[in-house]
């Protein structure tokens, strides 16, 4: 399994290990240990919109209105951090939002039909490769 002086400085702020296979979606490449801390969005609140079937409540989508990131890796910054790994969410919030205080590069898994990687059973097991949202 390679590894690499950028892949080294890029921490996983998801919470679980990514797991990037090779184009084939074989042989893995690199773990990304998830680190411990979580970056997570914050979301406006949601507003009820209607009832249907058996007394089931629908509410509108999720807005998501700023990031969280922890507080180690904005501390992390001065000491030249290359990027970050994330979920989706943050990710797109992230390239939404343009918070100059964020520095660093800002990576997700892929999990479209062509990156991810799923076992027998359909369960995502890793990605073929990372997008980057920053």
């Amino acid at each position: 399994m390679a590894t690499n002086n950028m892949m080294n400085s890029i921490i996983n702020l998801t919470p679980h290990d990514v797991v990037v296979y090779d184009s084939k979606g074989e042989t893995v490449l690199h773990v990304f240990r998830a680190c411990g801390d979580v970056a997570r969005v914050n979301s406006a609140p949601q507003h009820y919109v209607k009832t249907i079937v058996s007394s089931v409540p629908v509410f509108e989508a999720q807005t998501f209105t700023d990031i969280q990131w922890p507080k180690s890796v904005l501390s992390d910054q001065q000491n030249e951090l290359e990027g970050v790994l994330v979920s989706m969410p943050v990710g797109q919030q992230c390239a939404n939002n343009s918070d100059e205080s964020v520095s660093f590069s800002v990576y997700g898994p892929d999990t479209s039909p062509e990156g991810v990687v799923r076992n027998e059973s359909g369960q995502i097991i890793g990605t073929k490769r990372l997008v980057q949202y920053r």
